[in-house]
């Protein structure tokens, strides 16, 4: 009877041993990053004109929520388990709207929200990442370069282009200096198109238009 007992308690510690062993060991979570807007929603005023924003244009590459870095002039990579919330066009087009939301004069609208608008802008991201220009141990270049079209939805009449790129050094190569010097590049290049939006020349051809 003892002999017996023995043999079931070393089969149950056989037991635990294996199933302990073959359980996988816990993988290291993804880091999700969203980039970070201050929205005001100040009153807009009676004339204020209704832009659609349309979903941003991109390469394949940068289509999708990897952050990405650039070791050259040709090579691009994504940095392992590291992710934005969303993809970068929509963190990009959603960033438009609520920068919109902060001028009086301009009132951004989504193309899902069904509000009629004659007024479009098309954007096309052609950077979005984080270039080690001095190699990999040495903090990148924040590269956000973005190149907007504005053009009448209803007869499809050219408007104006607008083309701006912004470019700072993060402090170092930490994930987190990188999002930090990418979201205050994206917001900066945001903010540039919309200035050029609510300038006297763009202006004028909205208000008349």
């Amino acid at each position: 009877m003892k002999a017996l007992k023995f043999l079931s308690l070393i089969m149950v510690i056989f037991s635990i041993g294996c199933t302990s062993f073959l359980l996988p060991e816990p993988a290291p979570a993804n880091q999700i990053y969203r980039l970070g807007v201050t929205q005001q929603s100040i009153p807009k005023s009676d004339s204020a004109v209704i832009i659609r924003v349309d979903r941003p244009k991109a390469s394949r590459f940068l289509q999708g929520k990897d952050l990405i870095v650039s070791l050259s002039d040709q090579r691009l990579a994504s940095v392992k388990q590291a992710q934005w919330e969303e993809s970068i066009p929509d963190m990009v087009q959603n960033t438009f709207v609520n920068l919109l939301s902060n001028r009086e004069g301009l009132i951004g609208v989504l193309p899902s929200s069904g509000v009629r608008s004659d007024i479009r802008i098309s954007i096309t991201i052609k950077r979005f990442e984080a270039y080690f220009d001095n190699g990999k141990s040495n903090a990148p270049l924040i590269i956000v370069h973005l190149s907007s079209t504005l053009s009448n939805a209803s007869d499809r009449s050219f408007i104006g282009t607008h083309d701006t790129m912004k470019v700072e050094r993060s402090k170092d190569i930490k994930v987190s200096s990188i999002v930090q010097s990418i979201n205050k590049g994206n917001t900066e290049a945001i903010s540039e198109i919309i200035d050029w939006l609510n300038g006297p020349e763009i202006s004028k051809k909205l208000i008349s238009g």
